[in-house]
């Protein structure tokens, strides 16, 4: 995740990432804490429907002439990494 331009693929492939990762995320507290197990499944599916509308959204907009000349400048990813682990001992609380 390094500085300087990142093309729209690398941003696309990023956020489809962060989906990923957060939908995995609260499936797994879904399964930990039955007390929350509806929240936690309606947020994991959110994150699904989110990638889905990144990844087509991407797909319907972006052609190869855009890729190719345009790109963020100076946006570092690691600025937008979000921690999807629970540390060791949480409680639901935590979550």
């Amino acid at each position: 995740m390094a500085n300087g331009s990142l093309t729209a693929a690398a941003i696309i492939s990023f956020c489809k990432e962060l989906e990923d990762k957060s939908s995995t995320f609260y499936g797994e507290l879904a399964e930990r804490w039955p007390e929350g197990k509806e929240m936690f499944q309606v947020f994991s599916k959110a994150g699904e429907k989110h990638k889905t509308w990144v990844v087509r959204t991407y797909q319907e907009t972006i052609s190869d002439a855009l890729e190719a000349s345009y790109a963020f400048e100076g946006m570092n990813l690691a600025d937008y990494v979000v921690e999807t682990a629970l540390a060791e001992g949480s409680g639901y609380t935590d979550a």
